[in-house]
């Protein structure tokens, strides 16, 4: 049955519509943290600890490297702080993840979204690894940066989009995609 002629077009819902289905994200998810573990387990499969192999000499190497700290080696030996903190972020992320259609609007709230399973995906392949071997198995090594691993890439591709979400999409911004303001006043 079609609209009358001259009615009211119908209000979209403020909610934006999911592009990707839950249970296709919770897929995706379970296969970064699978490609990570994967890659991991193959790097530590076919090299010693601080071997290397280079890719493209002195710019792409793989150098297999167990880090027991975090980013850059600090807080080394601190496995069981570490795993905790990672706990904690994890539970953080989800609580985020599920506020996302608050936090950002329309478009910005799938790329929030993506950007918190980036990093979610991240810290749980590197707690996988504190968890199952007491440090985090590192293996891609640009020559110029600390050696990384996948997860550690999700994070930071993560942390991108979510700056880039923020910047964007803030409430002080004016035309589209900005969200509304709720809560709290304003400095203006």
């Amino acid at each position: 049955m079609s609209d009358p002629v001259g009615a009211a077009p119908k209000k979209k819902s403020a909610r934006a519509e999911p592009v990707v289905p839950a249970m296709n994200k919770l897929l995706i998810a379970a296969g970064l943290v699978f490609f990570d573990q994967a890659a991991k387990l193959a790097a530590d499969k076919h090299l010693y600890q601080n071997e290397s192999i280079p890719v493209i000499p002195q710019i792409f190497h793989i150098t297999l490297v167990y880090n027991t700290g975090t980013a850059f080696g600090l807080f080394r030996n601190q496995n069981f702080i570490l795993a905790g903190a990672a706990v904690m972020a994890i539970a953080a992320l989800v609580y985020l993840y599920a506020r996302a259609p608050q936090l950002a609007s329309g478009r910005a709230t799938v790329l929030w979204q993506n950007a918190l399973l980036c990093i979610l995906c991240g810290a749980v392949g590197n707690l996988i690894d504190r968890i199952r071997l007491g440090y985090v198995v590192d293996f891609i090594d640009l020559r110029v940066w600390p050696v990384f691993n996948i997860a550690d890439s999700l994070i930071t591709i993560g942390v991108v989009l979510l700056l880039l979400v923020m910047v964007f999409d803030s409430p002080g911004r004016s035309g589209t995609g900005s969200r509304e303001h709720t809560g709290g006043t304003d400095a203006s």
